[in-house]
């Protein structure tokens, strides 16, 4: 790090994990520590297994283990966040839970707070966890970054668009080994999510037993934990992956699919496009901010026969879909990771 430290940014959060929106908040911090900012992260201290590298002087302020993070264990967490909240020059929350300690801390040390919004998590919950969500862009002098411009005008809350992207690890690299376990089939690559909802779960399964007569396709899944799902294609099940392998999962597929009724921004498709794999993508709205339908890929409504619909074009046209995967490969390079950090950081010395 050159020269002497300039001022302490905190981030308060529930985990680092292998989230994508985790990997997003990893690459701001690591490139706040390249300009030479102190970085803080409060977080439990069971709750930190990022997949991507932390800078070295990144400083944590572990709280105690919470796992499994209960609703009874959530509120004593978040006043404990508050407590243990370091001195700071800038303070920022990602989700409405901490938004809630780090307002207070802001307020009580008249300090700047940021909540950069990367969801819309109202949908998500139910009863009072919607309504703690939904008062999170109610107060005034709090500064909003929005992922997406469709999310910024979905909220309806001002403040500055600021993309996210992908890290240096995704591009091309097809490998022999996952080549060789289609067995002559052309595989789907899927990210099963049984927990989290609005992930269109149920379209993908619809619109797998409308392609249950072709011979010629494998199914790629890759979840959390196998699951006892009733489907009629050859599947593979697979666990989460960091970059590193999962670069070359995509790489070896013939075809990404994301079926999400409701996305931020959608970093996986981008990061399939990435790795030169065709993607169709269910519209989410946040994936509008780089997919354009039949230049870089498909984009087609929430529906079971327009995706089947979709996945069957793509497997049988090879040469027309061709076109999208280099559109894809230049549509990626604009959102590298490091590119779209820095530019965060940009912001945050204007308020700085």
């Amino acid at each position: 790090m050159k020269g002497t430290v300039k001022k302490a940014v905190t981030f308060p959060v529930l985990s680092l994990r292998y989230h994508g929106g985790t990997q997003v908040l990893i690459h701001i911090m690591n490139a706040l520590v390249e300009r030479g900012y102190l970085v803080q992260v409060v977080v439990p201290e069971d709750r930190i297994q990022p997949t991507i590298p932390l800078h070295p002087r990144i400083q944590f302020y572990r709280l105690p283990p919470v796992e499994p993070l209960t609703k009874p264990k959530l509120i004593p967490l978040l006043w404990t966040m508050a407590q243990k909240m370091p001195p700071s020059d800038l303070l920022i929350a990602n989700f409405f839970p901490t938004f809630y300690p780090v307002y207070y801390v802001s307020k009580r040390e008249k300090i700047p707070m940021v909540y950069y919004v990367q969801d819309d998590e109202r949908p998500f919950y139910p009863g009072f966890a919607r309504l703690f969500a939904s008062l999170t862009f109610r107060p005034s002098g709090v500064h909003y970054a929005f992922v997406s411009e469709f999310l910024r005008q979905r909220i309806g809350r001002e403040g500055v668009v600021l993309p996210p992207g992908i890290s240096n690890a995704f591009y091309p690299d097809p490998d022999p080994e996952w080549q060789a376990k289609k067995q002559g089939r052309k595989a789907l690559l899927y990210i099963f999510r049984r927990k989290a909802r609005l992930k269109g779960v149920p379209l993908f399964l619809q619109a797998m037993e409308m392609l249950k007569d072709r011979d010629d396709l494998i199914l790629w899944i890759l979840a959390e934990q196998r699951e006892d799902l009733a489907l009629s294609l050859p599947t593979l099940w697979l666990p989460f992956l960091p970059p590193e392998k999962l670069r070359k999962l995509y790489s070896s597929a013939d075809l990404f699919v994301h079926t999400s009724l409701l996305e931020g921004f959608g970093l996986p498709p981008l990061e399939a496009m990435a790795c030169g794999t065709p993607v169709v993508v269910t519209d989410s709205g946040g994936v509008r901010t780089y997919l354009q339908d039949g230049h870089n890929g498909r984009l087609v409504p929430p529906d079971p026969q327009a995706i089947a619909e979709a996945i069957a074009f793509v497997l049988d046209n090879p040469m027309q879909t061709q076109s999208w995967v280099q559109a894809g490969l230049h549509t990626a390079q604009r959102f590298r990771a490091q590119d779209r950090a820095h530019a965060f950081v940009d912001w945050l010395e204007t308020l700085l």
